[in-house]
């Protein structure tokens, strides 16, 4: 299994992102809670569909 590092990337930008909202629950400033949510739902979605759409294009 080959490691590639625009998945890793994007794993790692989710998990900021969703740490990020954790921050700003604590710090109780709801704008950026909801943006930082909805920003790591968008990144998570991006890297499903590319996921899908890669892999399905090698086993072809």
């Amino acid at each position: 299994m080959k490691f590639e590092i625009k998945m890793a990337l994007l794993a790692v930008l989710v998990v900021s992102l969703f740490l990020a909202t954790a921050v700003a629950i604590s710090f109780q400033n709801f704008w950026l809670v909801f943006a930082f949510f909805f920003g790591g739902m968008a990144v998570m979605v991006f890297g499903l569909r590319y996921k899908k759409k890669h892999y399905a294009s090698i086993k072809r």
